[in-house]
């Protein structure tokens, strides 16, 4: 996708994610907003350790 567009474009789509998480951290229950970095923390980890195993 990028090699399309450019780079550029990552910035607003970056941007929309974090506003999406964002509205669901605030749209969830307080008992449960937890889980909301816990998600993004474990799903980053793991596009990490790909790109990390595809690079290597």
């Amino acid at each position: 996708m990028t090699s399309a567009v450019g780079l550029w474009v990552l910035l607003p789509l970056k941007a929309v994610a974090i506003g999406l998480l964002y509205g669901l951290y605030r749209a969830s229950p307080r008992a449960w907003r937890i889980g909301v970095p816990i998600g993004l923390v474990l799903v980053g980890s793991g596009l990490v350790a790909w790109n990390v195993s595809v690079v290597y």
